[in-house]
């Protein structure tokens, strides 16, 4: 008989937990819906990313044509210069839509479908995050999925600006928030959470994730107290750092490198001097309380994550309570760092992040998180709490099909009949700062190009160098551009450099001459590499890009530990199951 209750007892358990599981999935699914609905007014808004991003999944179909499935170059980006973003800006994850392309998807199709898993997956894991953290009921874990996805910067992530890398650090973030409770207050659990949310940081944006990472930092040191007494969760956040770092050393490191090779315009983002304070918010922008107008989503945070943290400040004293308070004012203080009344004058090695509204992306899931746990816990009066919550849920979803409502009606710059090309060569849209700042439509604005260098892209005629020789007339395919052998001595080849390309000089399939030695121009930033005397004048010299030393081995590296920590974990679900299933008994 008493087996058979722990039998039924443990199949309830398993059904709560399916039924847990299919109500999270299905309340995403619906959250997500609801916010991508406007992507289904047939156009897409031409925001000061998107563009960038649409190349990018192009160029990653294309890699993904040639069987290039980690490419450290563009090759055909950049009017056929080549771009080497995915060495500074991972393209890890755009592989979900270039999979897409691959299968006969359309492009504005792909980038839509990819939008609504941002969305699923952000809501995913604030309500998984939610759930862990308010420990009420399912109404507060929803409304703070929901508070969260709908958050208007957030939302302009994808609908204004087209910053895709922010809008997939936004489903990271949860992760480690959570982590982070986990981990000091329920007992030291957590750590793969941490390591999944900050390895996820780094493969989406990386000025996030550096970003979360000094928050990260920050809380630690206040809960030093805690580490001496359990030193187990100091040992643990090491684990799940040095775990982290294999899993993305493979582009972590390389970035670094290449950084290191030269100076590019991303470099001189750093000390640049420009006031991060000028381009701060004001109390006027961030009150914008019903920004429903497209112009002004990048402003706010929106009025529910205004103003429904603070109820926390009014909970009575409760297991992590001084968790979701440190939230709160974590969440409010990085409000206050987007506006210019901030001393950002005093902090200048913050200008890589560009404007100071990239807080908005890091203190969105703490406002949300906070908001939800005020509206389960606050101690509204017995009689009416039930009335008031369904009002507060009621007034946060008029307001959010107003958003949706107004977005839209509100038509986009790109339609189904847009083609990559055009997103090329479209000229309506241009930086006239200087010549290397060209064209919105192909690169954005052009961090990870050489800087200072004196090319203008479109229009300058992509020739090969060799004395005084010049030749416009080369064979190129996907990273190969071949030329003919003209003897010893230095040669430029029409692709921008970063460290990693390789020369060799073949004939008849036999490789005669190989090296890795090239660098910059110094006034074109082109790739120059010299080739000795005496070899076969029928011999021909290709050009490709094989990424550095440093590349290929972290890649192996990163393979190597991922390899090893999917057997070690599934070797340890099989032993915990063994296990349960002997208790059970």
């Amino acid at each position: 008989m008493k087996t058979g209750f722990i039998f039924l007892s443990g199949n309830s358990g398993r059904n709560r937990k399916a039924q847990a599981f299919a109500f999270r999935f299905l309340a995403a699914a619906v959250l997500a819906f609801a916010a991508w609905l406007p992507f289904l007014n047939g156009s897409i808004v031409m925001g000061s990313d998107t563009a960038f991003h649409l190349n990018r999944i192009e160029a990653l179909y294309t890699a993904f044509s040639n069987h290039d499935y980690l490419p450290g170059i563009f090759w055909e980006q950049n009017y056929g210069w080549g771009y080497g973003s995915p060495l500074f800006y991972s393209s890890f994850f755009l592989s979900v839509p270039a999979w897409f392309r691959l299968n006969g998807m359309s492009m504005m199709d792909s980038y839509r479908l990819f939008c609504y898993l941002i969305f699923f997956a952000s809501a995913w894991t604030m309500y998984g995050c939610a759930e862990t953290v308010i420990r009420k009921n399912r109404l507060a874990y929803v409304l703070t999925a929901a508070l969260y996805l709908f958050c208007t910067y957030c939302w302009s992530d994808l609908y204004n600006r087209g910053a895709v890398g922010e809008a997939l650090a936004g489903i990271f973030i949860p992760l480690v928030l959570q982590a982070a409770y986990t981990l000091f207050y329920r007992g030291g659990k957590g750590w793969l959470r941490l390591t999944i949310g900050f390895a996820g940081l780094l493969l989406s944006h990386n000025i996030s994730s550096f970003l979360t990472l000094i928050w990260f930092a920050l809380f630690t040191l206040l809960h030093f107290r805690k580490l001496i007494h359990k030193p187990q969760i100091f040992v643990k956040i090491l684990a799940a750092g040095l775990l982290g770092f294999l899993l993305t050393a493979w582009f972590s490191l390389p970035m670094l490198e290449q950084l290191n090779s030269g100076l590019y315009r991303i470099s001189t983002y750093f000390n640049q001097g420009e006031s991060l304070q000028s381009l701060g918010n004001t109390f006027t922008g961030l009150l914008t309380l019903i920004p429903f107008d497209h112009d002004h989503l990048t402003t706010t945070c929106g009025l529910c994550l205004l103003v429904m943290p603070a109820l926390i400040f009014s909970v009575p004293a409760r297991k992590g309570i001084r968790y979701i308070r440190i939230i709160a004012i974590s969440g409010y203080a990085m409000l206050f760092m987007t506006m210019k009344y901030f001393p950002w004058s005093l902090f200048p090695f913050m200008s890589f992040m560009q404007f100071p509204h990239r807080f908005f992306t890091i203190s969105a899931p703490f406002l949300a998180l906070a908001s939800g746990y005020g509206f389960a816990w606050f101690p509204f009066p017995a009689a009416d709490a039930r009335n008031i919550r369904l009002s507060i849920t009621g007034t946060a979803a008029i307001l959010m099909l107003l958003q949706v409502n107004a977005q839209y009606s509100y038509g986009g710059s790109f339609t189904d009949s847009t083609t990559p090309d055009q997103l090329k060569t479209n000229d309506a849209f241009a930086y006239n700062v200087d010549q290397a700042w060209y064209s919105i439509m192909e690169l954005s604005t052009p961090d990870y190009l050489p800087s200072d260098k004196f090319l203008n892209y479109p229009e300058d005629k992509r020739t090969i160098v060799h004395g005084d020789m010049t030749d416009s007339v080369f064979e190129e395919t996907y990273n190969h551009l071949a030329w003919h052998y003209d003897g010893g001595g230095t040669y430029r080849f029409p692709k921008t450099w970063y460290a990693g390309y390789l020369v060799r000089v073949e004939k008849d399939g036999s490789i005669l001459y190989a090296s890795s030695e090239t660098k910059p121009d110094s006034d074109t930033g082109e790739v120059v590499f010299d080739l000795p005397d005496g070899l076969d004048h029928d011999s021909t010299i290709v050009l490709s890009y094989e990424g550095t030393s440093l590349r290929k081995n972290m890649i192996r590296l990163s393979r190597m530990a991922f390899s090893v920590f999917l057997c070690g974990y599934a070797a340890y679900l099989i032993a915990r199951n063994r296990k349960k299933k002997g208790a059970a008994r």
